[in-house]
């Protein structure tokens, strides 16, 4: 398997992990409004956090994997800085976590953008 085709994987299903963890994550206030009333939905902030923090390091490695192949490090840079809002917006402020996944989306865009252009 080439390099390239370890970033996609690594950063695609990493995207896709970490997006669909952070909807879930996001209608959690739902949730725990309807676990206050009684309906016995249990709280997954205590499994979606780790979930996500794991689908940034996923997305990292596939950042990281696609500097070795196209040698342009500002994907990996953007990334870090993306995945470092969106644990701080994890713990401060929601939209945060939005402008800073929305960072890693057009860090796994740029580093995609590179792969193709080095072909």
């Amino acid at each position: 398997m080439q390099c390239s085709t370890c970033c996609r994987m690594c950063s695609g299903r990493g995207g896709v992990v970490a997006c669909v963890a952070l909807l879930a994550w996001f209608a959690l206030p739902t949730a725990t409004t309807l676990f206050a009333a009684g309906f016995g939905i249990a709280r997954a902030d205590v499994i979606l956090v780790p979930i996500i923090l794991a689908a940034l390091g996923l997305i990292g490695l596939g950042l990281w994997l696609g500097v070795r192949t196209h040698g342009r490090a500002e994907p990996f840079m953007v990334g870090i800085v993306g995945s470092a809002a969106t644990i701080f917006g994890l713990l401060v402020w929601p939209p945060i976590v939005v402008l800073g996944f929305v960072t890693v989306a057009g860090a796994i865009g740029m580093s995609q953008h590179y792969l193709r252009a080095g072909r």
